[in-house]
């Protein structure tokens, strides 16, 4: 049924009504479920959770007074708080409509953040949004949003059905919620005052004093948008935060509440008037005070270390990239079409330079450059034993931060060289230079959960195996004689130190590549032993072997910040090593055992040190403006991570010496300034758990107004689910009147690894039609002819469709979906005078099954606009029995019935596609996109053709145009960026990115064998613009114009009309959607 891909589409708006966490991509039937009740909170935890989950209902006693109380606002509910931890993933998710909050226990480890409690900070934050989210909430919890939608639809059709195929298709929110991005998340990180599990640290004020020192700070509208890629997107939580901050300090707590609820107003869209109702100035103006107050605030903290900074050569990317050279004119705009560097034999180059496609026009006061700078994640340096590499993790040309490789940087030569993909969360080097053993995120196991594990990797074979299987280890780290593994383990939102026994056998890479694929697969793998015991929640990170093979260093934390501690191998005592207020992180032992190599913060800025491990003085190396991380010593050369322009950049500093302390002055009293936070999870207190019971959340009542073709139909949707969303119910309504009517109905629930659904669509439509009565004479005409009388019959269509089937999830790009369908139509007929007639006209039963893959390789700050480095193949198959009628006849009872033919066919259809990146640009898609359809039997009625044009297939002709037993269209694309970032803000709109995709294809549908064909051509431009609404929805309008360079008659039912023509004429076609890519 070609409209359920329209009902689809419609309805992915419908998405968006949750909030921001991962959703979980698999059922996990393993898992089993326990709650514990309290007077304002459920909390929900699965085995190996018990411990956690009494502290989260500690900490939740904890904060809901004070986050209430500040912005006066109870929920009308309990809250329900939900703990997953089934993936190595960490994150928090406020779904402030639902009232429940959904954590990923794994904690966080993430360089642009400071050292928090994970537990506490991320459970007042998500708590936090629930409240003042709610509080700033136009109407009630139930409707979070309305929608109005439109269709129309193309002229052409077939004679027996009402309308073309739709042309047009819009449906657009208009949200209960108008908070933009970076108050809510400022607001949320702010937490309330002394409750410091969250702060302004040394990690984030890198981040703004970069962005500040470099002249890229965000414009106000700019800070409505997450379009932006990880430094960007935390950049936004950093200005928010900070201009939370100054708000808070200047007009006190209560102004966050008056700004809420100024926001809460009906007609209240926009945030600059919402600040100036609650404080009496714009909200513009008060950004532009405070935007002012930075820069004056870091040239002052600066001034002593401009002038005596220490920060060595930069060596993780090319001068070209250092310079900023990719940024256009004014700093403002990338080169648009022009190419941005490659990658090729391992080498990372700069842009080649060219003159952009376009100008400031459209926004003359963004000034900020686009966040996109060459390598700009570089970490964790390690010297080869030779000392002729330096191997390191980047991200490359990358635009996330997490996406990283090993790369190898040749210290005589320069040369820089990828050499495996993937790896991530540290690595170590064998001592005698033969392999590294990496962390990467393996297969996921027979539930769906995705690891992180240890895997091997020879230079020379140029292979990796896996050591490990499930075992969740990162930040690997080999003994001095190449024997013992220790690794760090995280789980349940506490880390665990692991050592691992390496011998022979797993580390002989010659012998590894002789052997069948098959029999590597068939190798053991190792199982980590627990070294020593620690408080739950303790984190610990970076463990790094003394030369001795016996210490190790690691740096440990459990409430606030890093210290830097000692442990055993043999006898698995730990010993604190040095430990202040201050954070200490990223130990390194030099290869002589005598000095400590370490990060730390107490200027307020991260440089490096060292300690001298005989008698305990330290000494400052480095003197930077962004920071020191990751440091290693070799010789008299010093490599560490320093971030600089919006990103981590490997630095080499020769003949390095002790700084004087004095020039790397920043905060005089850098002490006083970190909270002092009063934790104490040690002992939390018991309470009662109970199987999970089955919790039915509110449901959620979505006004609609559907333009259908020019007809108005108010209507509505209906949204219910249960806490864990295992069953999802969903129904929607609109009608202009009773004959006039869309309903369609939808139940899922997922059963073990799978989801069952009963989905139903009723579909009413009348019609009149008026025809000469000739039994009737009402006069002559001019010519002396009759004048029949008009008569008339009223038509009701009504279609009724039945699905029911099972999907599976096999794996994290498959899904296999297998369905039963029940269809009948039937056409009730008003014929005047009381008589009426109803038959059916058709009944259909179906099995189908279909097969979707889909690997999106591309991730990219513009993959949703212009796909590229995508697969994708949609296969269906359906084995149908239908009636069809044919006729009427005359029963012996004198009653008229139907005659039906019968059909029993087989149909297949493909949906295929394949995009890559343009040679030697970094945003042009090329590439190419299709789809297939065949019927067994070629002597079906029409009315089961399959059809090639319109929206869904060849836009350059109508989708009735081209009919038959086959179907197969192709065609070559090509997206390119016409204004790759535009930063606009027009009214409620934040106009993002204006992209262009032309193509040009060919296809047909005919009936019989391939000597039927005759091929029709199309070329086309498509303009696609994204764009937000309301600071939180995701809009995608796409403009296509298509013309059809082939004409062709098509016979008409009736025998005595003339065929009509198709071809040689322009057609348009418009979507406003939620994405960009549902047709």
């Amino acid at each position: 049924m070609k409209g359920h891909a329209v009902i689809l589409a419609l309805l992915l708006s419908l998405l968006t009504l949750g909030a921001q966490a991962q959703p979980v991509p698999y059922n996990h039937p393993e898992l089993e479920w326990r709650t514990i009740e309290m007077e304002h909170v459920d909390v929900h935890f699965h085995q190996g959770e018990e411990e956690l989950a009494l502290v989260v209902c500690d900490v939740m006693e904890d904060i809901w007074g004070p986050v209430t109380e500040l912005y006066d606002y109870v929920p009308d509910t309990k809250v329900h708080i939900v703990f997953h931890d089934t993936d190595d993933y960490s994150n928090g998710g406020a779904y402030y409509y639902n009232n429940k909050i959904m954590i990923w226990a794994t904690s966080l480890d993430f360089d642009l953040r400071g050292e928090h409690n994970w537990l506490r900070n991320v459970l007042t934050h998500e708590f936090t949004h629930i409240i003042q989210l709610g509080a700033s909430r136009k109407f009630s919890r139930r409707m979070p949003a309305a929608y109005v939608q439109v269709m129309d639809y193309e002229e052409e059709k077939r004679e027996d059905v009402l309308y073309g195929f739709p042309n047009v298709v819009a449906s657009y929110p208009f949200p209960g919620t108008l908070v933009p991005l970076w108050f809510a998340e400022g607001t949320a990180q702010n937490m309330v005052q002394g409750l410091n599990y969250d702060w302004w640290d040394s990690n984030r004020d890198m981040v703004l004093r970069d962005r500040v020192s470099h002249n890229t700070l965000y414009a106000w509208h700019e800070m409505e948008a997450f379009d932006k890629n990880t430094v960007g997107g935390e950049s936004v939580y950093n200005m928010g935060f900070n201009f939370v901050h100054w708000l808070r300090e200047r007009f006190g707590s209560e102004s966050l509440k008056a700004i809420s609820n100024a926001m809460a107003k009906p007609t209240r869209v926009s945030m600059d008037r919402a600040m100036e109702e609650a404080l009496g100035v714009p909200g513009k103006q008060l950004y532009q005070e405070w935007r002012d107050g930075l820069v004056s605030h870091y040239d002052s903290l600066l001034t002593v270390i401009r002038a005596n900074e220490v920060n060595g050569r930069r060596i993780s990317d090319s001068e070209a990239v250092e310079q900023g050279k990719d940024h256009g004119p004014d700093g403002s705009w990338e080169l648009i079409g022009a190419p941005t560097g490659f990658t090729g034999a391992g080498h990372s180059h700069g842009p080649a330079g060219g003159a952009p496609f376009c100008c400031n026009f459209l926004n003359p006061d963004v000034d900020t450059p686009a966040d996109h700078l060459g390598p700009t994640n570089n970490l964790y340096p390690r010297v080869a034993p030779d000392g002729k590499y330096v191997y390191y993790l980047s991200n490359g040309d990358a635009e996330y931060l997490g996406i990283t490789a090993l790369w190898r940087y040749d210290r005589q030569t320069g040369e820089r060289k990828k050499l495996l993909g993937g790896v991530r969360g540290g690595f170590t080097i064998d001592p005698e230079g033969r392999f590294a053993v990496v962390c990467k995120r393996g297969k996921p196991d027979a539930e769906g959960s995705h690891f992180n594990d240890l895997f091997i990797y020879w230079f020379e074979e140029e292979l990796e195996r896996p050591l490990t299987e499930h075992q969740r280890l990162s930040q690997p780290d080999l003994s001095p004689d190449g024997r013992t593994l220790v690794a760090v383990r995280n789980s349940g939102g506490h880390t665990t130190l692991m050592t691992l026994a390496l011998d022979s056998s797993l580390t002989d890479g010659a012998a590894y590549k002789k052997l069948r694929k098959g029999k590597r697969k068939r190798l053991p793998t190792l199982v980590p032993t627990a070294l020593g015991e620690l408080p739950y929640g303790t984190q610990v990170y970076q463990p790094r072997f003394a030369p001795d093979g016996q210490t190790i260093w690691v740096a440990r934390s459990r409430y606030a910040n890093r210290d830097l501690w000692t442990v055993d191998l043999a006898s698995g005592q730990w010993t604190e090593r040095l430990a202040t207020v201050f954070d200490e992180r990223y130990p390194s032992p030099s290869p002589d055992g005598r000095w400590l190599y370490y990060s730390q913060d107490r200027t307020g800025i991260f440089n490096v040190y060292r300690m001298d491990l005989q008698d305990g003085h330290t000494e400052l190396l480095t003197n930077t403006i962004g920071c020191g991380f990751m440091p290693v010593a070799s010789g008299d050369t010093l490599y560490f991570a320093s971030y600089q322009d919006r990103g981590f950049r490997l630095q080499e500093l020769a003949g390095f010496k002790a700084l004087p302390e004095q020039t790397a002055r920043y905060f005089d009293d850098y002490a006083s300034i970190i909270p002092r936070v009063n934790i104490d999870d040690d002992q939390p207190t018991l309470r009662e758990s109970r199987k999970q019971p089955l919790i039915f959340e509110k449901s959620f009542i979505v006004p609609r107004l559907m333009i259908d073709g020019g007809e108005l139909k108010p209507g509505v949707f209906l949204l219910n689910t249960d806490l864990m969303e295992r069953i999802q119910l969903t129904a929607g309504v609109a009608a202009a009147r009773i004959n006039n009517l869309d309903l369609f109905a939808s139940v899922e629930k997922s059963w073990q690894r799978n989801w069952l659904f009963l989905q139903l669509y009723v579909i009413n439509r009348d019609e009149s039609r008026r025809f000469d009565d000739p039994s009737v004479i009402i006069g002559e005409n001019e010519n002396g002819g009759p004048i029949f009388d008009q008569s008339s019959v009223d038509y009701r269509f009504n279609l009724l469709e039945l699905d029911t089937g099972i999907r599976r999830r096999l794996n994290d790009v498959t899904t296999v979906e297998l369905a039963g369908v029940l269809s009948r139509y039937n056409t009730h007929l008003d014929l005047g005078n009381a008589s009426t007639f109803t038959y059916d006209y058709f009944v259909g039963r179906s099995l189908r099954a279909s097969v979707d893959l889909e690997v999106d390789a591309g991730r990219t700050v513009d993959q949703y606009i212009n796909p590229r480095n995508k697969t994708w193949l949609k296969l269906d198959a359906s084995y149908n029995g239908h009636k069809f009628i044919r006729d009427f006849e005359i029963t012996p009872a004198g009653q008229l019935d139907e005659v039906y033919d019968l059909y029993h066919f087989v149909e297949l259809g493909a949906d295929f596609g394949r995009l890559w990146t343009l040679p030697w640009t970094r945003r042009i898609a090329w590439g190419i996109e299709g789809e297939a359809g065949w019927l067994s039997d070629n002597g079906v009625d029409d009315f089961f053709y399959t059809y090639a044009g319109g929206l869904a297939g060849m836009r350059g002709y109508s989708y009735y145009s081209m009919g038959g037993t086959r179907r197969l269209a192709a065609r070559g694309v090509l997206g390119f960026p016409i204004v790759e970032r535009a930063g606009l803000r027009v009214g409620h709109l934040y106009l993002k990115r204006l992209y262009g995709r032309l193509f040009a294809g060919a296809g047909d549908a005919w009936t019989g064998s391939l000597d039927q064909v005759e091929l029709k051509r199309e070329v086309g431009l498509e303009l696609r613009l994204a764009m937000d609404s309301w600071n939180v929805f995701p809009t995608a309008l796409t403009m296509t114009s298509a013309y059809g360079l082939d004409e062709f008659p098509v016979p008409q039912l009736d025998p005595g009309a003339e065929p009509k023509l198709y071809g040689k004429e322009w057609r348009w076609y418009l979507t406003l959607l939620f994405g960009f890519d549902a047709f």
